[in-house]
């Protein structure tokens, strides 16, 4: 059952629009184009799933051919192509919808895949075992038990982060640990 408190699918896309921006160093992998968006909005969807145990938002996603995709999204954002898609509203503006386990899921998601390009996400998100089971379906939509499920094979504590982090990443991607009460700690791709 929906939950109408949760924020619109559009607000977490204008936050993962505003943070990836703000996170850019300039190279192409770091243009935020619609397809780049589809998968940070699903990656974003399993972060919150997986860290707090609720949906970040209702709108339902579903298993089309290049990856996961929220269908309403898609008819917004369309006729962007794969052109870059500009800042919608200023991060501090975006972030002003938001509960903080809500915001740690966000900005998990930012961290963990903001720094791969559309294609690569793409990649990602076909080797994700909630997006082949519904590719299965007739439906093709997308479970949330399934994405919560899938979502923890995506996070690999040992590995470097694919993006620069500053010291307050590092400190909530810790806490974030010591709250699940993960084993091992996130290092900063350059140590």
């Amino acid at each position: 059952m929906p939950n109408d408190n949760l924020p619109s699918v559009f607000a977490v896309a204008e936050y993962l629009i505003a943070a990836c921006d703000a996170r850019a160093s300039g190279l192409d992998d770091d243009l935020m184009t619609h397809l780049k968006l589809q998968k940070l909005v699903y990656f974003a969807q399993g972060a919150s799933l997986h860290y707090t145990g609720a949906p970040l938002f209702n709108e339902p996603l579903e298993a089309w051919e290049h990856g996961p995709v929220c269908p309403i999204l898609y008819r917004y954002f369309k006729d962007a192509g794969r052109l870059p898609i500009p800042v919608l509203k200023p991060l501090e503006v975006a972030r002003t919808c938001f509960s903080e386990a809500q915001l740690d899921a966000l900005d998990t998601a930012v961290l963990l895949f903001g720094g791969y390009s559309a294609n690569s996400l793409r990649q990602m998100s076909h080797l994700d075992p909630a997006w082949t089971k519904a590719r299965k379906r007739s439906d093709q939509t997308i479970e949330l038990d399934d994405v919560k499920r899938s979502f923890h094979g995506h996070v690999k504590i040992s590995e470097p982060l694919p993006v620069e982090t500053t010291d307050e990443d590092m400190e909530r991607l810790n806490r974030l640990c010591d709250e699940l009460g993960l084993p091992e700690r996130w290092d900063a791709a350059d140590d």
